[in-house]
């Protein structure tokens, strides 16, 4: 009996996190260095894949999504993707590898809608000028 309890209490601490489990959420991201030269950047968190969504600047104006191919791998410290992104689950820290330099972004947790009527937001805001 104890060698059960020890066994189940090992597997509760070394049970994988799920793919697919970030699914349904989204991230806000803003650039550490530079935040106002850089405006946010987005993803969104879909069938076990990353999409960032964003404001094409074609005429008209709309949203366009692009769809990274890896899966997005989850661990109970992270999320990454694309062998390149790298999001800190515990800071909300965004890391980029782009070759020798790394990029940092702070990011918060948002709902997918909450994105998309942001970017909407955004195209209303260019139309008017």
């Amino acid at each position: 009996m104890k060698y059960i309890a020890i066994l189940i209490l090992f597997l509760s601490i070394t049970a994988p996190v799920h793919a697919g489990e970030m699914d349904g959420k989204g991230l806000e991201c803003i650039f550490a260095e530079n935040a106002l030269k850089f405006g946010p950047k987005y993803y969104l968190f879909e069938n076990g894949k990353v999409v960032q969504p964003y404001v094409d600047n074609s005429t008209p104006l709309t949203i366009k999504r692009e769809i990274y191919q890896d899966a997005y791998v989850v661990t109970a410290s992270a999320i990454a993707w694309s062998t390149s992104y790298t999001f800190d689950r515990k800071t909300l820290r965004l890391s980029v590898s782009m070759g020798m330099e790394t990029q940092k972004y702070y990011c918060e947790v948002r709902a997918p809608e909450e994105i998309q009527s942001i970017l909407q937001k955004k195209i209303e805001a260019l139309n008017t000028k």
